[in-house]
């Protein structure tokens, strides 16, 4: 798999229209400067042979095991450092629930996500790390159709799309017979979606193979440890950095508010000739697997903090998949459940404890977990091992809106 692909390599805001971008180029000379220095340098570091990690070191600790705490596990192991990574997985989480599609234009206006030409470029830039190789195969780059919902929603989608490569008008129906749209659509280039738990477990084995990293399937029990010191039981730790989802809420060295979940249910469904061959976003997101299987979804609730599935969460999802695709038969084989962590301002959260300066936060990842991640992980590792420069203010875990409210 090539990525980026020929001609597509674009994000939500315009990356085609960027200077210093040619989409024409597949391959990393045609990135931006930065994001290649960086990625030269990973991969420098990757190929040190495992002999050069030097065994007095003490190793860092991640404790979560979804897309952050992997991400930033890997890009540790890949700069030569031993890494202990703990993860005891519990109902609900994101990362083993979220269907994998990432997209960058959102709601009925196509907004775009906040730094979205930033975080596809990151997405797709992990991906030539040869650290990341393996998991190149579990990333499905896929054009994602959105329905015209009325007259008006056309009209303003084509100005949206004018000069913009990434976004194709259809003006006829597509898929006819299966599809829903009488009035066409737009097809969105440049996004996809990623089978998590196969590219987790692909990034999982590489930093095995390495000899640096060790994966502890334990709960971390944070009464012992010693902040000061961060000394685990009897374990010494370079540094302990925390990307444990909503389980962060738990966490007594939590030095921010309470992050909201945000619970999501989507259900999968088995193969059948009503739906169409491509990814679907209108009202639901419909999701072919190669299997033949849809995965449908998702609900956005903020008032539960239950993991459990319900059965209102599945009959909203399947009247609204009926009026996509009208012509199916749903067969529902599984149905799931799981809780987003939300910030209020809706940006991930990025940086150290405020008193101990060895403990570290990545989290508040919400919808976007496939965009934030790759990005954030960066910035984290590189502030953590001294090579990066100040974090952005909009993700610093410090911010205003990250405060505990005053009475």
């Amino acid at each position: 798999m090539e990525v980026p692909s020929r001609g597509r390599f674009v994000g939500a805001t315009g990356l085609a229209r960027l200077p210093g971008i040619d989409i024409r180029g597949n391959r990393p000379q045609h990135w931006p400067q930065g994001v290649l220095r960086h990625y030269k340098f990973t991969a420098q570091r990757a190929s040190c042979a495992s002999g050069s990690f030097d065994p007095v070191d003490k190793p860092y600790c991640v404790v979560g095991g979804g897309l952050a705490g992997t991400l930033v596990a890997a890009r540790l192991v890949a700069s030569g450092r031993a890494v202990h990574h703990y993860h005891q997985p519990l109902p609900g989480e994101a990362s083993a629930v979220a269907a994998g599609l990432y997209n960058t234009y959102t709601g009925p206006e196509l907004r775009p996500t906040w730094q979205a030409t930033t975080l596809v470029e990151e997405l797709y830039a992990l991906l030539e790390a040869p650290w990341a190789e393996a998991a190149r195969a579990h990333v499905h780059r896929v054009p994602l159709y959105r329905p015209f919902a009325d007259a008006r929603t056309a009209n303003a989608w084509a100005a949206t799309a004018a000069g913009n490569p990434a976004l194709e008008l259809c003006h006829s129906p597509q898929h006819p017979g299966q599809l829903y749209n009488p009035l066409g659509g737009l097809r969105i280039h440049g996004l996809g979606w990623v089978d998590i738990p196969a590219f987790l477990a692909a990034l999982t084995a590489t930093a095995e193979a390495s000899g640096r990293y060790l994966r502890r399937e334990e709960h971390f029990a944070h009464p012992a440890l010693v902040p000061e010191t961060t000394t685990y039981g009897s374990e010494p730790y370079q540094a302990v950095i925390f990307c444990e989802g909503i389980g962060v809420n738990a966490n007594p060295l939590r030095p921010f508010r309470a992050l909201q979940p945000l619970k999501g249910e989507i259900l999968t469904l088995a193969p059948d000739p009503g739906y169409g061959p491509e990814v679907v976003i209108g009202g639901v997101y419909v999701l072919p697997r190669p299997s033949g299987e849809v995965v449908v979804g998702a609900t956005h609730d903020k008032t539960s903090a239950d993991a459990t599935p319900t059965d209102a969460g599945k009959q909203l999802l399947l009247s609204r998949l009926q009026a996509v695709y009208p012509k199916a038969t749903p067969v529902v084989t599984a149905h799931r459940a799981g809780l987003r962590p939300t910030t209020p301002d809706r940006k991930p959260l990025v940086g150290p404890h405020p008193r101990y300066p060895r403990l570290w936060f990545l989290n508040g990842l919400g919808t976007k977990g496939l965009l934030y991640s790759p990005w954030c992980s960066r910035l984290l590792v590189a502030a953590l091992l001294g090579g990066g420069g100040a974090l952005p203010p909009e993700i610093d875990l410090g911010r205003r809106a990250l405060r505990e409210p005053t009475a």
